[in-house]
């Protein structure tokens, strides 16, 4: 498995977006914050099913078929250079 794809997607899931109803973005942020301090680290290989270049999220399938979407953040600089269908590990 290819490092940098290691490495960037690892970091997209530490910017993965919660979505919370009615709440500030500063207790969103503590919320979200909190979430990826108490949760501990899960690593899957997964193939990138969709690609929204708009809002930088990725659609993950994994091995046994469960699709997630991750938001993958600006500090990904080779987000433009993922395609459909590439195996990451994440």
């Amino acid at each position: 498995m290819n490092a940098k794809w290691t490495v960037a997607l690892s970091l997209a899931l530490l910017t993965v977006t919660v979505h919370v109803g009615a709440q500030t973005d500063q207790q969103l942020s503590s919320a979200a914050i909190q979430s990826l301090q108490s949760t501990p680290p899960k690593q899957i290989q997964a193939q990138i099913a969709a690609i929204d270049s708009g809002t930088r999220t990725l659609t993950l399938k994994g091995a046994k078929g469960r699709v997630i979407p991750i938001v993958v953040g600006k500090e990904v600089t080779n987000f433009d250079t993922l395609k459909t269908g590439d195996r990451v590990d994440v």
